[in-house]
């Protein structure tokens, strides 16, 4: 099973949608909604742990925001922990579930 994502602004120029695996971490875009101030994503500190499921839980429609599968889309590498807490997780919308 994938589950096909368009995301928000991470990509603009590009409409395609993006296949994922269905156990990426993501949230509903609505409980952390209040810290994406049009950048389209927000940090791991932002998001609430008891929030988190496996992306391929979500139907499709549902606007989330996704764990970024890039371990350096962070905003402060100093050391593992900060990295951890400061990852970038990428507004998206949930249009295909494959499989």
């Amino acid at each position: 099973m994938s589950v096909h994502v368009q995301y928000v602004v991470e990509f603009p120029n590009d409409d395609r949608p993006t296949q994922l695996p269905p156990e990426r971490r993501a949230v509903l875009a609505e409980s952390c909604a209040e810290y994406d101030i049009g950048q389209g994503g927000v940090t791991f500190e932002e998001v609430r742990p008891e929030d988190v499921q496996a992306l391929g839980t979500f139907e499709v429609g549902s606007e989330v925001f996704i764990e970024s599968p890039n371990v350096s889309d962070c905003l402060d590498d100093t050391d593992d922990d900060r990295a951890t807490r400061t990852r970038i997780w990428w507004r998206a919308v949930v249009v295909e579930q494959v499989g």
